[in-house]
């Protein structure tokens, strides 16, 4: 099982895990989201956006994760997306700014 974020115990075991982690594409797919339209202290975007269930490549289970998209409606299960990067990285999950509709 590929967590992401990596955790340091397996979820179902609670024994601690190593560091043989696994790289994964910084591409995925939504498996469930919920469009955000009034604004809350400390959201990562600006509204309207998503908070959404992302599943990435080479990933076994899906995280929560902010999606910037033009509408609710451009959005759905199953939809592709991309990470957006932070300018200044510092090996955490905030590394990724957001996700991002993939252009195809």
């Amino acid at each position: 099982l590929v967590l992401v974020p990596p955790a340091p115990y397996d979820p179902r075991t609670g024994r601690a895990l190593g560091d043989d982690w696994v790289e994964v594409a910084d591409t995925g797919v939504i498996t469930g989201f919920t469009w955000v339209t009034r604004a809350r202290p400390g959201q990562p975007l600006p509204v309207p956006f998503a908070w959404a269930f992302v599943q990435l490549d080479g990933a076994g289970v899906p995280f929560v994760h902010a999606v910037q998209a033009p509408s609710e409606a451009a959005l759905s299960v199953g939809a592709r997306v991309r990470a957006v990067w932070a300018e200044e990285r510092v090996g955490a999950i905030t590394d990724i700014a957001c996700f991002t509709l993939e252009v195809v």
